[in-house]
């Protein structure tokens, strides 16, 4: 799967639904990702996880709970490449008042229809986590935090 692919099936969430419900929202996408191959879902799952891992760090972040953080990062990939390559790039700021979860169920969901199985029974991990904070090198604050109590401990020594 090549990134353009993995736009397209973006493309697909169904925002008639918006403010309604998430698995019809989802279930274009979640559709025609389950007629690809396991090869091609877990592709999908990675290039989401590294768009999302990218994009968590300092320069995003507004200062909420690890998750909602996240949750806001899933509403830069939903809004599609340009959008996400604003925010990517600060062009455009994350809304702190808005957030998409459910984008994260999509390659799970997709293999669960597959494979006539439960989204809790996917077991594809990423090569990339998008959990808040796991982008080290994009966390300035933190690494300057780090590296001063290194200074520290070197001085003490």
């Amino acid at each position: 799967m090549t990134a353009d692919e993995f736009w397209k099936i973006v493309d697909m969430l169904d925002w008639k639904y918006a403010d309604k419900d998430d698995e019809k929202i989802l279930k274009p996408a979640v559709t025609y990702l389950a007629s690809c191959s396991d090869e091609d879902i877990f592709a999908f799952d990675e290039i989401m996880s590294k768009l999302l891992y990218d994009i968590d760090g300092d320069q995003w972040y507004a200062g909420d709970s690890g998750d909602v953080f996240l949750y806001e990062r899933c509403i830069a990939l939903v809004n599609g490449k340009q959008f996400y390559d604003q925010v990517k790039a600060g062009k455009q700021k994350l809304d702190p008042d808005m957030e998409f979860e459910s984008l994260l169920t999509l390659p799970g969901s997709a293999w669960a229809l597959k494979h006539g199985a439960s989204p809790d029974d996917y077991r594809h991990f990423s090569k990339y986590s998008y959990e808040s904070f796991s982008n080290v090198a994009n966390w300035k604050h933190l690494n300057d935090k780090y590296s001063d109590s290194n200074r520290e401990d070197t001085q003490l020594s």
